[in-house]
């Protein structure tokens, strides 16, 4: 996951330390997640209505 977030939410380019890089990783993996759980549910969702259609 820290590989996908580098390349993708650019935390590779963070040009500060501190308590500003922790909520720049914070605000990504939080994205990362709502990102992915939002994903999941469409899926189980397409795949009910299929299922009943």
């Amino acid at each position: 996951m820290n590989a996908y977030l580098k390349e993708y939410f650019q935390l590779n380019n963070i040009r500060h330390r501190g308590a500003l890089a922790k909520v720049d990783f914070e605000l990504a993996c939080l994205t990362y997640t709502a990102c992915k759980l939002t994903l999941d549910r469409l899926s189980k969702s397409i795949k009910a209505n299929k299922l009943a259609a």
